[in-house]
């Protein structure tokens, strides 16, 4: 979760960047990105997506980038990690079944029955 939110703190930082304007608010904005939106960057300015008009490779596209792709995606994985440990109760109550369960428990005790016997002849 820190990784997220420092990851968003990076996204946010390149945004003000990106809004203050300047000469060099580009390669300002672009130095402050975690290298993985970086590379987010750089993949969508080669490979455009065919539903969406293609980002320019300028401040007012970076803007439109970050707000439209990068900030839901933080949304999204932060409404996942927030539900994570909803999902994961509901996995493990699917995955234990209590009958099952009680015939692995009578499968237990006659085992641990017999294994006492076998103690025992041995011992005497």
């Amino acid at each position: 979760m820190a990784d997220l939110a420092a990851g968003e703190a990076h996204t946010n930082e390149a945004l003000e960047v990106l809004r203050a304007g300047g000469a060099k608010a580009y390669r300002e904005a672009l130095a402050r990105l975690r290298e993985d939106t970086r590379e987010w960057w750089q993949d969508g300015l080669a490979d455009p997506d065919e539903d969406r008009e293609p980002y320019s490779a300028d401040v007012k596209g970076m803007v439109r980038f970050l707000q439209e792709e990068v900030g839901p995606w933080y949304e999204n994985r932060r409404r996942e990690l927030d539900q994570q440990p909803l999902i994961q109760s509901q996995a493990f109550g699917e995955a234990v079944e209590p009958h099952r369960l009680e015939t692995l428990l009578r499968y237990e005790i006659h085992l641990d029955r017999e294994l006492e016997r076998t103690m025992a002849m041995l011992l005497s």
